[in-house]
């Protein structure tokens, strides 16, 4: 006896985290129309897709830390200070809005493809930047840092 893992209540889930979209049309005719054994082949083919895409990501964001911390020492020998200035000096060069400050370390982080494990990294500067731009706008900036 066959043990099918398919699950057609996640399957648009799989569909995202695997192609980046939700299934269109097509892909609901097919899953409808399929036995359970089709059904657990397309089932197999996304969770592959899915873990190649996962891997991909890790090499990513392994390359995009690897990036950041050339960018940062090249900051430090153009004359930063600290770490911290030289952190600085990349979130300032991204020309962030108040909105994209809100968000803080996820928005640099996305930005610059990082690990959202080192949005806390970012966390000080972003405030920083916020409250100096609040101090050039007539609308004050609330922040609940």
């Amino acid at each position: 006896m066959t043990q099918f893992t398919f699950d057609t209540s996640i399957v648009s889930d799989l569909h995202k985290d695997a192609r980046g979209w939700r299934p269109r049309e097509y892909f609901w005719e097919t899953w409808e129309a399929a036995s359970d054994e089709e059904k657990q082949e397309i089932w197999d083919g996304l969770c592959n897709e899915l873990n190649l895409e996962m891997e991909r990501e890790r090499k990513a964001e392994k390359q995009a830390v690897a990036e950041f911390e050339k960018q940062i020492a090249r900051n430090l020998s153009y004359g930063a200070a600290d770490r911290q200035q030289a952190i600085r000096w990349i979130v300032e060069s991204l020309d962030p809005s108040e909105i994209d400050l809100r968000y803080g370390g996820s928005w640099v982080c996305w930005e610059l493809g990082l690990p959202y494990s080192m949005k806390d990294d970012f966390k000080e500067v972003c405030k920083e930047l916020a409250g100096q731009l609040a101090e050039t706008t007539d609308e004050p900036y609330s922040n609940k840092w």
